[in-house]
């Protein structure tokens, strides 16, 4: 007959954990904060972004004169420093010989990745929610009438607008994109392609965006947002709503066609599992780990926010 250790049984038991894990990691979950970020992938602990100061407009040339010349400035250097999030479970043993209801395995698994994603919806969300007392690299709000211009002396990026959302905000909010700059005071090439909201906003946000008159109006009015350049609506549990208890309900229009810019999700690897036993009370252990950061770089763009106050 063949022998065995009870170290063997040991590391089957690890063994076990892991391959539970790793199961519950191949099954589809709702994330809902993939669309609110740009992801990059950062080897290093700390990524860094920068505003590049634009070059002014061509001047008329006199044959013989001496040019103009400028320099390339790099402004408003964003910093983003990896952090690390965790958590740990445990069983004991006999709760692992006894998982008759398979809840132990499930601890292991799906409840731990469910515990991993949760926490990264509401880092990413608190990015926007907090974005109006969030100084960014420019010593101003992420969302601000203020962000400076490094090559346009006396002008300002303006991407915070007021009120709810209705008919007329979301129309300020549009055309608060063509106000938008570059470094040197010319037009930057942006405009919304998405609003994003609390999910309890979405039955309002399909009335005001697809009816084709004024919503909640007894006229002939046509609703021009409707007819102007389409909205892609992102619904979002995680941002702050009064209906949930939050003080304020905020909304946001977002340009998702700008590379690096806006809200950043900067990574490093995927979740990592660790599995032990513990030596004195003889508890099963896993503990879950990954590398990321949110925060919002390139100021004044990507971006025109509500505070709904």
């Amino acid at each position: 007959m063949a022998g065995g250790r009870s170290s063997d049984i040991t590391n089957l038991k690890k063994a076990g954990i892991n391959f539970v894990f790793n199961e519950a990691a191949k099954v589809p979950q709702e994330q809902q904060w993939p669309m609110l970020v740009t992801k990059v992938n950062e080897e290093k602990e700390v990524g860094t972004y920068l505003t590049v100061g634009d070059v002014g407009n061509a001047q008329l040339h006199v044959e013989g004169d001496a040019y103009t010349f400028e320099g390339i400035s790099e402004d408003w250097k964003t910093e983003i420093t990896i952090a690390t999030y965790g958590k740990g479970v445990f069983a004991t043993r006999k709760q692992m010989k006894d998982d008759q209801t398979m809840s132990v395995n499930g601890m292991f698994g799906t409840k731990l990745i469910r515990s991993m994603i949760e926490t990264k919806e509401q880092t990413v969300a608190n990015a926007y929610n907090d974005g109006f007392a969030t100084t960014m690299a420019d010593a101003v709000y992420v969302f601000s009438s203020t962000h400076p211009l490094s090559n346009a002396t006396g002008q300002y990026n303006d991407n915070l607008i007021t009120g709810a959302i209705t008919t007329d905000n979301i129309k300020t909010g549009l055309n608060q994109f063509y106000l938008i700059k570059n470094q040197a005071g010319n037009r930057y090439p942006t405009k919304a392609t998405h609003i994003l909201a609390n999910s309890m906003e979405q039955f309002t946000i399909i009335e005001l965006l697809q009816s084709q008159l004024l919503a909640w109006e007894l006229s002939n009015t046509v609703n021009s947002v409707s007819k102007a350049q389409p909205l892609g609506v992102i619904l979002n549990n995680y941002i702050d709503h009064t209906g949930k208890g939050d003080t304020y309900s905020p909304w946001f229009l977002l340009d998702k066609t700008i590379d690096r810019a806006g809200c950043i999700y900067q990574y490093r690897g995927g979740m990592n599992l660790e599995t032990e036993v513990n030596f004195l009370t003889k508890n099963y252990e896993a503990t879950c780990e990954e590398e990321f950061a949110v925060a919002f770089a390139s100021p004044g763009y990507g971006c025109v926010a509500s505070q709904n106050a």
